[in-house]
């Protein structure tokens, strides 16, 4: 195990997780913020994209995408990663895009009978923790199309604060993050 918090576990990927992760890209209410909203209609794009990411896992302690899954029942929830991302960030007032630059983003998709029961912020707080004190990352950001209301509150409630708008693959975003100096979970 990766990260454990009080209800859930993070684990490496395998492509034993095909089902799990297809059942997400092809659920059009869990693709509706990401990207353009499509989904995929083909398992085997999913377990190439897993393949990448097994290929990956452990060249970057601390860093990595990671099965979600429920302490109780060992049932996969979704997926949480930590990883670096190029994000485009206002350069001024007039909010032209400065160059891409590498952020370390956390990111969450979790299937949609685990939502509103607050798994998703219960992980965001210990992937935080893991990052800015286990592996000394110096700042965290996440994002999302300002119209996802859902995650905003994840966000806000790990301790993030939003820090403008922004450019994420082509696609406009709100950015949030906090710094390892300045970051404070939430009290329970």
């Amino acid at each position: 195990m990766i990260v454990v918090s009080r209800r859930l576990y993070l684990r490496d990927v395998s492509l034993e997780d095909t089902d799990a992760f297809f059942a997400l890209d092809r659920d059009p209410e869990v693709m509706r913020y990401i990207g353009d909203g499509s989904v995929t209609t083909d398992p085997e794009v999913t377990r190439a994209g897993l393949g990448r990411v097994v290929a990956a896992q452990g060249k970057r302690p601390g860093l990595g995408l990671w099965a979600c899954c429920r302490q109780v029942d060992g049932s996969c929830l979704g997926w949480f990663q930590l990883k670096t991302c190029m994000l485009s960030l206002p350069k001024d007032a007039l909010e032209v895009p400065a160059a891409a630059t590498e952020h370390i983003e956390l990111g969450y998709r979790l299937r949609r009978d685990a939502w509103n029961q607050g798994y998703a912020t219960e992980m965001a707080l210990e992937l935080l923790r893991h990052g800015f004190h286990l592996h000394g990352l110096e700042q965290i950001v996440a994002v999302c199309k300002p119209e996802n209301a859902a995650s905003i509150r994840v966000m806000l409630k790990a301790g993030l604060s939003h820090r403008g708008a922004g450019v994420y693959r082509g696609v406009p975003v709100d950015v949030y993050g906090a710094t390892r100096a300045a970051w404070r979970p939430p009290s329970a």
